[in-house]
């Protein structure tokens, strides 16, 4: 109810006069609905949700009482103009970032007669504030996802691929009541290790390898992620040792730092400075991190581009990395929660200096 009237208070903000949602994560936040066919209306004073028969009962069940369901029966086009004919509507504004061209032209179609505008992050900009809530299930989902790395670590042998571990990331976090991935995880060996975003493939182990593994689980939806970076059966390389120093020192200056009211560049800068100064720069090829929460990326974000301000209660990840093409890579990668009195907590507890970084 509250998330309703919050974005109803946002679109008088922004001049908004009504609001088509379709994107899945926002119709899960704002109407919990879980289905795969509903869309949302919302105007300044009302809300309307439209869904088939398999779930109109339930959404009925579950709607506050200030949203009005209606069933999509057999006709859409029909019963989307009668809709916005009773409603008066004369101009739809709807996710920019989400609607098909194909669905798009499917509405501007039915109802010739209405201005559609896209607008991006509306319901975005309220699902980055995350309530008592959303923290307590995002903290479940990073104990989930620290216990399952903890558990995988002790299959790392010579001769198993990255696709194997993979593999047991998802086995073992269903195990410990993930509800799913919240991503596919990323797990590189050896020189894979310098790919910021490597696919996993058959390359077996080796010892030596600098392993990285960046991996994320689901808890009532919510999405944790983490990365962390390991030399397997031997020490690192004064190299390795150097990178390794170097881009936990720039983490941990970025989680000491970071505020919410702060812009994502400013966050980003934390970071970044640090490696460009000790001349890896160019080696820095990603942005410092994102927010969090219903969806694996979520604004806002830590980047030299992103000039909003981070809102008070916003999760964001911070996870800087140096890359050495062809030779290996390392990335240490937290989620911390910006709150409304100035501080941050970081919510992963897993290890990250360089002896846990050592696999004997």
């Amino acid at each position: 109810m509250q998330r309703i009237k919050d974005l109803q208070k946002l679109l008088k903000e922004k001049r908004v006069s009504s609001f088509l949602i379709t994107h899945r994560p926002n119709l899960k936040y704002l109407f919990n609905f879980y289905g795969t066919r509903g869309m949302a209306l919302v105007t300044q004073k009302q809300a309307f949700f439209l869904t088939d028969a398999r779930y109109f009962n339930e959404i009925k069940r579950i709607l506050p009482k200030n949203v009005k369901a209606i069933e999509i029966e057999k006709n859409l086009q029909e019963l989307w103009v009668k809709f916005v004919k009773k409603l008066k509507i004369k101009k739809c504004h709807f996710e920019e970032n989400y609607m098909t061209v194909a669905q798009l032209k499917f509405f501007k179609k039915a109802t010739r007669g209405i201005e559609f505008k896209g607008v991006q992050n509306l319901a975005e900009e309220i699902r980055a504030i995350k309530d008592s809530k959303e923290i307590e299930y995002t903290k479940k989902s990073q104990e989930i996802n620290e216990k399952t790395l903890k558990e995988v670590l002790k299959n790392l042998k010579i001769g198993i691929t990255e696709k194997e571990i993979s593999t047991l990331i998802k086995v073992y976090g269903l195990k410990f009541n993930a509800d799913e991935t919240s991503f596919k995880p990323i797990v590189a060996f050896g020189k894979n290790s310098a790919i910021p975003h490597h696919e996993c493939d058959e390359t077996k182990l080796k010892k030596g390898d600098t392993v990285l593994i960046d991996m994320g689980m689901k808890f009532k939806g919510y999405c944790s992620d983490m990365t962390r970076t390991f030399f397997f059966k031997s020490k690192p390389t004064k190299l390795q040792e150097k990178i390794y120093n170097l881009v936990l020192s720039a983490q941990e200056k970025t989680i000491l730092n970071a505020r919410a009211k702060m812009t994502g560049k400013h966050v980003d800068n934390f970071a970044r400075k640090m490696i460009e100064k000790a001349g890896y720069g160019k080696n820095y090829t990603h942005s410092g991190g994102h927010g969090i929460g219903l969806e694996i990326h979520e604004i806002p974000s830590t980047n030299q581009e992103y000039k909003d301000k981070f809102p008070s209660n916003c999760i964001i990840t911070v996870e800087p990395g140096i890359y050495i093409e062809n030779f290996f890579g390392v990335r240490i990668e937290d989620m911390i929660i910006l709150d409304s009195h100035g501080n941050n907590k970081n919510l992963t507890k897993m290890p990250k200096n360089l002896k846990s970084a050592i696999i004997p």
